[in-house]
C-alpha cells in the first residue's frame, strides 16, 4: 500500500494536472508514469501549439478543428459538447472502435470515471434532503459491522467526510492493486473485497483535519445509498438523479436496459506490464482495456454518459432547484478547507470558486465535465484511451479546447 509520503505525491498529481479540473487519482500514482508527468507539466507554454483563432469561424466550427487535431495526432475518439449561454454544440472526431473504425457520434456512450463520483454525492445529499440520512451520521450507522471494522475510526468518520474526501481513509487503488486489477480481467469486484486492500491500515490523519482524495470514500458511499435505497447502485442514480434530470442517455455500469455498446477504452500497450501483464486484445500499439473500465461499477466509478448528458446534469445540479436545495447545493461548492482543498462535497472548485466541476480518469479513458456560472459557459468531454503517452495529447487537447473557450467570440 502507498504510504503518506507518497500519498503527498498523490495529491500534488491531484492538483498540477496541466490545464485540467483534477481527475481520480485511480492509478494516477504508478511509480512508472511519475517521471512522464512531471516533463509533461514542467513543459513551458510555448511547447503546445496554440491554434489561431478565425473570426470568421463559428464557435462550433473551431472546436470541431480543436478534436480533430487531437484525433489526427493519435487519441482515438472524442465527444465534446458545449453550452455557450442558449447555444447548445456537439462535435465529435475518431472512433470508437479502432478495428472496426465505428466513428464516434454525439449519442456514443463512454464510461465516464470519476466524473461519476458527483453523481453519488448528489444522490447522497438528496437522501439527506428526503430526511433518510444526516451529513453527521457515522459511517458505522450504515455500514455492516464486518466492513466497519475494516475502517479505522468509522464510529467517528462521518458522510460528509466521505463526500469532501476528508475522513483519512486510505484509497485502495495503489499501484499493487492496479497490477492485481489488470491481471484480473474481467473480475467483479465487490466492495468487501475491495477493503480488504486498506484492512488493517491506519488512516492517513486523523479524521477532518486534512484533504487527501480516496477512491475508497466513494465506494462507501454507494454502498450506504444501497443500504438506504434497497437498490442497486445504478438503479439508485437512475431513480434520484437520472430521471429527476431528465439525462436519456446516461446509465449504472450494470444496468441492462438495451442501451449500446460503450465506447472501447485503450491503453498504451508497451506500459501493459503496470497492469500485472493483463491477457487483453493489442490492437497496433494499443491495449484495449474495455473489459477492464466496465468493469468499476461501484460509487468511485459508477456510469456510462455521453457529454451532452454530463452538460444536462452539471447545468440542472448548479441552476435549478430539481436535485438539491438551496443549502445542499452551497455544501457542494463550498470548500473543505478554503484554499487548499479545492474541493466541496462531490465538485472540485477551481479559481476562486468560478470553476466548478469534476473529472475522470481511468484505464483507458478520460472525462471532463466544466461549469464557469459567471461566463454562462460549461462543456463536457470524454476520450477512449488514457495514461502514457495518451495523457500528453489529452493535456494538449484539453490546453487548445480552453484556449478556444476564452478567446471566442
Amino acid at each position: 500500500m502507498i504510504n503518506q509520503g507518497n500519498n503527498k505525491i498523490k495529491r500534488l498529481l491531484i492538483f498540477t494536472r496541466t490545464n485540467t479540473m483534477s481527475h481520480s487519482p485511480r492509478i494516477l500514482f504508478f511509480l512508472l508514469f511519475l517521471i512522464a508527468f512531471f516533463v509533461l507539466v514542467g513543459c513551458s507554454s510555448d511547447s503546445r501549439s496554440t491554434p489561431e483563432i478565425d473570426d470568421s469561424l463559428s464557435l462550433k466550427e473551431q472546436l470541431q478543428i480543436v478534436v480533430d487535431n487531437a484525433v489526427d495526432s493519435g487519441l482515438p475518439g472524442i465527444s465534446l459538447h458545449v453550452q455557450r449561454g442558449n447555444e447548445n454544440i456537439s462535435v465529435v472526431a475518431g472512433v470508437i472502435n479502432l478495428e472496426t473504425e465505428e466513428a464516434v457520434t454525439s449519442s456514443s456512450l463512454f464510461h465516464v470515471g470519476s466524473t461519476g463520483k458527483a453523481f453519488v454525492a448528489t444522490l447522497i445529499l438528496r437522501l439527506v434532503d428526503a430526511d433518510f440520512l444526516q451529513l453527521n451520521d457515522p459511517i458505522d450507522k450504515w455500514l455492516d459491522p464486518a466492513m466497519s471494522s475494516m475502517i479505522a475510526n468509522s464510529d467517528k468518520i462521518t458522510i460528509e467526510m466521505l463526500l469532501a474526501h476528508t475522513s483519512g481513509i486510505e484509497d485502495y487503488f495503489d499501484v499493487e492493486f492496479a497490477a492485481i486489477f489488470g491481471a484480473s480481467a474481467g473480475k467483479i469486484w465487490p466492495p468487501m473485497e475491495l477493503l480488504e486492500y486498506i484492512n488493517n491500515t491506519e488512516n492517513l490523519f486523523e479524521q477532518g483535519t486534512q484533504f487527501s482524495y480516496s477512491n475508497t470514500n466513494y465506494v462507501l458511499l454507494g454502498v450506504v445509498a444501497e443500504r438506504i435505497t434497497g437498490l442497486s447502485i445504478g438503479t439508485a442514480l437512475r431513480q434520484w438523479v437520472f430521471e429527476p434530470a431528465g439525462l436519456e442517455n446516461t446509465f449504472g455500469v450494470f444496468e441492462n436496459l438495451g442501451q449500446p455498446l460503450t465506447t472501447r477504452g485503450y491503453f498504451p500497450a508497451d506500459l501493459r506490464d503496470a497492469l500485472g501483464n493483463a491477457d487483453l486484445p493489442i490492437i497496433g500499439s494499443a491495449l484495449d482495456t474495455t473489459v477492464l473500465i466496465n468493469s468499476e461499477g461501484l460509487g468511485d466509478a459508477p456510469l456510462h454518459s455521453s457529454p451532452s448528458d454530463l452538460n444536462t446534469f452539471i447545468r440542472t445540479l448548479l441552476d435549478t432547484d430539481i436535485l438539491l436545495s438551496e443549502e445542499l447545493k452551497e455544501k457542494m461548492i463550498t470548500e473543505s478547507f478554503p484554499g487548499v482543498s479545492g474541493f466541496g462535497a462531490g465538485l472540485f472548485i477551481k479559481d476562486d470558486g468560478n470553476r466548478l466541476g469534476h473529472g475522470g480518469r481511468g484505464i483507458g479513458l478520460f472525462a471532463e465535465m466544466d461549469y464557469i456560472p459567471s461566463e454562462n459557459i460549461s462543456f463536457a468531454t470524454t476520450v477512449n484511451a488514457g495514461f502514457g503517452d495518451y495523457d500528453t495529447l489529452y493535456n494538449e487537447y484539453l490546453y487548445q479546447l480552453y484556449f478556444v473557450l476564452e478567446n471566442s467570440q
